[in-house]
């Protein structure tokens, strides 16, 4: 199996407003990355990452990972681990919210294993 690029785009979130990136139902294995090359000091960016234990629960959070100031030039783009859908009834969402600083442009993309 192949990796193949799910869905990618820009993003300007409102400050303190979640931003959803994607919902997928369909069967794989997804990983978002971002790009934090746009952040400087007092910017602060939270990554989440939701999905379902059960077919019939809502979607909580399984990953959320904070960003803030500026990033080295190491760690200008993040990525998460790889999650799955098993079947069509679970689902995953990618989201963002930027909580402190100037609101920026944040480049992403999902890949699909």
């Amino acid at each position: 199996m192949a990796v193949s690029l799910e869905a990618e785009g820009t993003a300007n979130p409102v400050i303190d407003v979640e931003l959803s990136l994607r919902v997928i139902s369909t069967i794989g294995s997804y990983r978002i990355l971002i790009d934090l090359t746009e952040m400087v000091d007092d910017d602060v960016l939270i990554i989440r990452i939701k999905t379902e234990v059960l077919a019939a629960d809502s979607r909580a959070v399984v990953e959320s990972v904070r960003y803030a100031d500026a990033q080295g030039t190491d760690g200008q783009i993040v990525r998460s681990t790889w999650y799955v859908v098993v079947d069509a009834s679970h689902s995953l969402e990618f989201t963002i919210e930027q909580t402190d600083g100037t609101v920026r442009d944040y480049k992403w993309q999902i890949a699909k294993f």
